[in-house]
């Protein structure tokens, strides 16, 4: 989200999700022998929709959050996912 008072500044909110006990499982694992190759990351996020219908629980409570005064009257636009985004499951695809 801009703020109207000054462009160049922004509202970021991040990581709606679930932190207490996240349904989705990722992985880390070895490349090779070589203790200097990346690893292979898989982060699984979302897999669970439980950890999905969180995130869209947060998105929407932020927006509402944003929807009212005084905030309201600070905020410009949104930016992502953008004011025409409806919170649905089939976003996360």
């Amino acid at each position: 989200m801009v703020s109207r008072a000054d462009a160049s500044a922004a509202v970021l909110l991040l990581d709606t999700h679930r932190r207490d006990a996240p349904g989705s499982r990722g992985w880390v694992r070895l490349r090779s022998a070589d203790p200097r190759a990346a690893p292979r990351i898989q982060f699984n996020m979302y897999a669970a929709h439980e950890d999905l219908d969180t995130m869209i629980r947060g998105v929407r409570a932020c927006r509402d959050l944003f929807s009212h005064r005084p905030l309201s009257e600070m905020i410009e636009r949104e930016v992502a996912p953008g004011r025409d985004w409806t919170a649905t499951r089939t976003w996360a695809r």
